[in-house]
């Protein structure tokens, strides 16, 4: 049970209600659910019957809920002042948000229905519930001047700290979809069972892969009993996300009676990661997701966020789902190996997570450039850290795609026209993701938004990676391919960038200036 206490006005309701989306768990703010019952408003009880009827319902209330040890709770401001209240709440996870007297008094705004607001001295009010408040928290949070999701985060990462795992590094993913940890580190693939929730409780466990990653398969699989392992092989490259794959492996898991609490495991490439993520979401109306990627891009990019999808002749990932894994297990020393696919497009995703996130983020991949072109184990890590750790501060704020996450698909409009012109997979290979950020490059500076500097950075960022810089693409058949993208909205829309480090979204570009962008992507 996670109890919410403070002053009012110290967003115990609307941090709570986050709290329990992020956990799944049930909320209940104990004020609305009085107010339910009695059939009138709290301010009506102080009215008619004097505090003291009020404080006895609550403490009966209270007790009740304090029974369920799975919801999150908000407590009026002066329920905790009550001794019997104290006494049960011992027992409990009992969170303080800590606000000041002047905000307190700024958010709530003068509310009609709150009693204390009716009565003077209310300060002296707050300063003598400010210890009582202290005494009883297990864990105290300063909400001065702070966004309630940023407080329902910090509480959520007290809440469930990360499993120790040394020479790694697990961050924790908080979105509405689901909560979980994204860990990366070498040799985790060892210990995959141990960083899957509920792994020892499913009947089944489902790994989707590809021949390919047998090595990492078999390691997995050997964590489980045979009996409980539905092994499930497929194709890992773009021609293998169709209806007919998903129909395959859902009947497959039909013939085994997979059921809805059982595992669905992906391991492999960005192609298995949105396969295994569709079946999930779908088999059963949803199953628990847990993604083991082996390739550069999927641990740096695709297994994160809870996109997944397959694609149509007519454009690329049309057919899909949001649905959010419960881990992502990234054995870094998988993806470092020589010979190991899909690693130049990892690079062109640490690249955009570096132009997003500015000239440092920048710097520290030039940095790294040249271990990664090696695939140096220690380089590899540390850049998969920070594009998780870039990636992951903006699907928790965007999970769903209405705003920043957008900022993610740079260079990726271009790309996925380019990948179609030309039959490069950019799962594999990084030359359309490359190629599309120096075009949308090279149209930011024909639109006045980057200087021939900013572009220079683009080109010296990827060329010190060893990716690809010019191309020449005709532009009739570059806006026929985009016709087919799944952002189309009464024509192409573009993220450009303003500055190293300054995404926008939903720009436009005129024939002239794609014109004139593609012919400096041939020659510069």
């Amino acid at each position: 049970m996670v109890v919410l206490i403070g002053f009012m006005g110290a967003g115990k309701s609307t941090v709570g209600r986050i709290v329990a989306d992020l956990l799944g768990a049930p909320f209940v703010d104990s004020d609305v659910l009085i107010e339910r019952r009695e059939g009138r408003s709290i301010r009506e009880m102080f009215d008619l019957h004097g505090e003291p009827y009020f404080r006895q319902i609550e403490r009966a209330v209270v007790a009740e809920l304090l029974e369920d040890r799975t919801a999150v709770v908000a407590l009026g401001g002066g329920a905790a002042l009550d001794p019997e209240i104290g006494r049960m709440l011992s027992s409990h996870t009992v969170v303080y948000l800590q606000v000041p007297y002047e905000q307190a008094m700024e958010r709530i705004n003068g509310d009609a229905f709150r009693p204390l607001l009716q009565t003077s001295g209310v300060r002296k009010v707050y300063e003598r519930r400010l210890p009582v408040y202290d005494a009883l928290a297990t864990m105290r949070i300063d909400t001065d001047g702070r966004r309630a999701d940023d407080v329902a985060v910090e509480i959520l990462r007290a809440l469930v700290p990360p499993p120790a795992l040394p020479g790694a590094s697990s961050r924790l993913i908080t979105t509405v979809g689901g909560t979980y940890f994204a860990h990366a580190g070498p040799r985790l693939t060892h210990v995959a069972s141990d960083l899957i929730p509920a792994a020892d409780t499913a009947e089944h466990v489902v790994i989707i892969s590809t021949a390919s990653d047998s090595v990492v398969t078999d390691a997995v699989a050997a964590q489980f009993s045979d009996e409980r392992v539905v092994r499930v092989m497929m194709d890992d490259h773009e021609s293998s996300k169709t209806f007919g794959v998903i129909a395959r492996i859902a009947e497959q898991m039909a013939t085994r009676a997979v059921h809805r609490s059982d595992i669905v495991v992906g391991v492999g490439g960005e192609v298995i990661c949105d396969v295994a993520g569709l079946v999930a979401s779908l088999f059963n109306r949803g199953m628990p997701l847990a993604l083991i990627p082996t390739t550069l891009v999927a641990q740096a990019d695709s297994a994160l966020g809870g996109k997944n999808a397959i694609s149509l002749p007519q454009g690329r990932n049309l057919i899909g789902t949001i649905h959010q894994p419960i881990a992502v297990i990234a054995d870094t020393a998988v993806a470092a190996q020589a010979g190991q696919r899909g690693y130049s497009a990892g690079l062109a995703e640490i690249a955009k997570h570096a132009l997003l996130g500015g000239r440092s983020a920048v710097a520290r991949v030039l940095a790294l450039a040249a271990g990664l072109r090696g695939r140096e184990p220690d380089a590899v890590y540390e850049a998969v850290c920070a594009s998780q750790e870039f990636k992951a501060a903006i699907v928790c704020r965007d999970e769903r795609e209405n705003g920043e996450r957008a900022f993610l698909n740079y260079g990726h409009t271009f790309g996925h026209a380019i990948e179609w012109l030309t039959g490069l997979d950019a799962s594999e290979d990084g030359t359309p993701v490359a190629v599309g950020m120096m075009a949308a490059a090279h149209l930011a500076h024909v639109q006045g938004r980057l200087t021939r500097e900013d572009v220079e950075v683009h080109r010296r960022l990827l060329d010190a990676l060893g990716l690809t810089t010019r191309a020449t693409v005709d532009l009739d058949r570059l806006q026929g391919a985009f016709m087919r993208d799944k952002k189309y909205d009464h024509g192409v829309r573009l993220i450009l960038l303003d500055g190293i480090g300054q995404p926008v979204s939903g720009r436009t570009a005129t024939a002239d200036e794609l014109s004139v962008a593609l012919h400096a992507l041939a020659r510069d």
